[in-house]
């Protein structure tokens, strides 16, 4: 999986009007939040790539999912995703860009297949510890618990 992009309604509007909120929703998971032309990118932090897009969209659902494979092994699994009952290829629809092979699944998600490296980056650290000593049961409330930056996500 390369990422999972989702649309929710009035994005423009509420962004403007409710930057601060939009943008304290998303980095309470410790994520970078900026605006681009179109579209929020969503980023651990330090990361040039995102992990995620939320775009405008007539009400809260998928937008795509965009699967990377390996360079190699593209031409043949276009090939098999072609032959496969109930896909469409996708044209003429949004968010479809001329990178990879974009079609329609047979529920009728919109897909992205291309060829690039592994969008999972190795942990470089150790997950800090959330909760209080080993032998204490409960959690510090979230005012006392420093803010936690992932350097990947899973999907």
């Amino acid at each position: 999986m390369n990422r999972a992009t989702a649309c929710i309604p009035s994005l423009t509007s509420r962004w403007s009007t409710g930057a601060r909120r939009r943008t304290k929703f998303f980095t309470l998971f410790g994520l970078e939040v900026s605006q681009d032309r179109d579209h929020l990118a969503l980023r651990t932090v330090g990361d040039l790539l995102p992990w995620s897009y939320v775009y405008q969209g007539p009400s809260k659902r998928l937008a795509y999912l965009s699967f990377n494979c390996f360079a190699e092994e593209y031409d043949a699994l276009v090939a098999q995703v072609k032959r496969a009952r109930g896909v469409t290829q996708a044209e003429g629809v949004p968010y479809v860009t001329r990178e990879g092979f974009w079609f329609h699944d047979p529920d009728g998600n919109l897909m992205q297949l291309k060829g690039g490296p592994s969008a999972h980056r190795p942990p470089s650290h150790r997950m800090p510890r959330l909760c209080g000593a080993p032998a204490r049961e409960g959690c510090s409330s979230r005012s006392r618990v420093k803010t936690v930056h992932p350097q990947r996500l899973s999907m």
